[in-house]
């Protein structure tokens, strides 16, 4: 799979999950680090989201540091670059994955891809 191939599949996070998976992994290791946003219904769903993308990146799981929320839905915050995790209420009706991509060479990946499925990877 090409770069542009993947970027065309990443561009509908209604594609087909196995070529959704590839075409994220392609773009991930073609990044320094990225950075998630996950809207999930509940901590756990939101953990477990972030839990099995980093694991299929191949990234460390961190401590995930939690406000104590009433709301019905979750966001939760990693960033890549630092190892930093955060969680916090989300009154939104979004669900998802949004995987943003950073690098500093021209020719790295630089773009972001969103509303993916929260049980892409299991």
């Amino acid at each position: 799979m090409t770069p542009q191939e993947a970027e065309t599949i990443l561009a509908d996070p209604k594609s087909d999950p196995a070529l959704l998976k590839k075409a994220l992994l392609l773009r991930v290791k073609a990044a320094d680090y990225t950075m998630l946003g996950i809207c999930a219904d509940s901590l756990v769903a939101g953990s477990t989201a972030l839990g099995s993308y980093l694991d299929a990146f191949g990234q460390a799981i961190p401590d995930l540091l939690a406000e104590d929320s009433q709301q019905p839905g979750i966001f939760v915050k990693y960033n890549g670059k630092t190892g930093s995790c955060y969680a916090s209420a989300f009154a939104g009706t979004e669900r998802g994955v949004i995987v943003s991509c950073y690098s500093p060479e021209t020719n790295g990946n630089n773009a972001t891809y969103g509303g993916l499925p929260l049980d892409l990877f299991p």
